[in-house]
């Protein structure tokens, strides 16, 4: 709370003496059903099982103010764990009920934000290939990618564009930097990042390139961390009429490893899909139990790294309601 006080305290100031102020409240359902099946489930029974997961949903509130050249806002988002009925992060990967807390200023001398959000490493190297709607989106990365950060992106010159934020867990622990740069024309977008941690926590780098053209979007990932080794990604999407086609594969990764993951989105209204997908991993990591109350409930038996070469498939909905809609 003493963070939403401080961020408070940074915008209202302006929102204050701004004119021209807008307003926005939001949420977004995300919700699946699932059939997953292991070699060996963790407690010795049936190695398949249907359950109902959450896929990340949130609820939140925006305000922006216009003050001259310069543009402020703040959002403050918390996440919904919809299956459980209950505030919180369906992968338990967050150490705090609220996923986005922060104030920026954009204007032609850059962007600054201060607050948790979106890390810049995350944004530029591994958004590119996270396009998928379940709970498994995500996972195929070794770097953080939501904490507390002071971030300072410079304008777009020619088509480039730089980020430096100073970053910390917001649960405690380590503290690091990000430096992130990219190179965006007609489509097609190059980026290069590095999450650099301080006390002697693993470094992570990485570079991403995606393609869009009318209905095709393609990207690819590299990614090496310290003691970790690499990770290749790449990613597929065809969008035809309301459906939204997607294919992903993860190599090399020594949290999950290998990685296939498939799906579609079906576009009912502007704001309502159906979606559908398959996904397997080589080890566990991504695959929770039905009721797991922690990140390490794996539904496959040996716990984290165990190969139990883990499938699931997922059928489910995400219905968005904005104020400004």
């Amino acid at each position: 709370m003493f963070r939403l006080a401080l961020y408070s305290l940074l915008l209202c100031p302006q929102i204050a003496s701004a004119q021209d102020v807008s307003a926005e409240l939001y949420s977004s359902l995300r919700l699946h059903l699932n059939a997953q099946e292991v070699d060996a489930a963790f407690d010795g029974g049936s190695t398949s099982e249907l359950g109902l997961t959450d896929a990340y949903s949130r609820v939140g509130g925006r305000v922006k103010a216009q003050l001259g050249e310069t543009e402020f806002s703040g959002t403050l988002e918390l996440g919904i764990n919809s299956a459980d009925l209950e505030i919180g992060d369906p992968s338990f990967f967050e150490d705090e009920d609220f996923r986005i807390m922060s104030v920026k200023a954009k204007g032609d001398w850059g962007t600054l934000l201060v607050g948790k959000d979106w890390l810049p490493y995350y944004n530029a190297v591994g958004y590119p290939v996270d396009y998928f709607s379940s709970v498994y989106a995500g996972y195929s990365t070794y770097a953080f990618f939501r904490e507390d950060q002071i971030a300072y992106t410079t304008p777009t010159y020619g088509g480039v564009s730089a980020t430096v934020a100073r970053m910390k867990r917001t649960g405690g622990g380590p503290r690091g930097w990000h430096y992130t740069a990219s190179y965006s024309n007609e489509g097609l977008t190059f980026a290069v990042g590095r999450e650099d941690m301080d006390n002697g926590v693993g470094d992570t780098q990485g570079a991403s390139i995606s393609y869009t053209s009318g209905p095709y979007y393609v990207a690819a990932k590299y990614e090496n961390a310290d003691g970790l080794g690499d990770i290749y990604n790449l990613f597929g999407q065809y969008s035809v009429g309301k459906w939204d086609l997607k294919a992903g594969v993860g190599l090399g990764d020594q949290f999950a490893g290998d990685s296939v993951h498939a799906g579609f989105d079906y576009k009912l209204r502007d704001n309502f899909k159906l979606f559908g997908e398959v996904y397997s991993e080589e080890l566990n990591y991504a695959i929770l139990r039905n009721g797991a109350e922690s990140a390490s409930d794996y539904f496959g038996a040996g716990g984290f790294g165990a190969r139990q070469n883990g499938r699931v498939a997922a059928l489910g909905f995400r219905w968005d309601v904005s104020t400004s809609q």
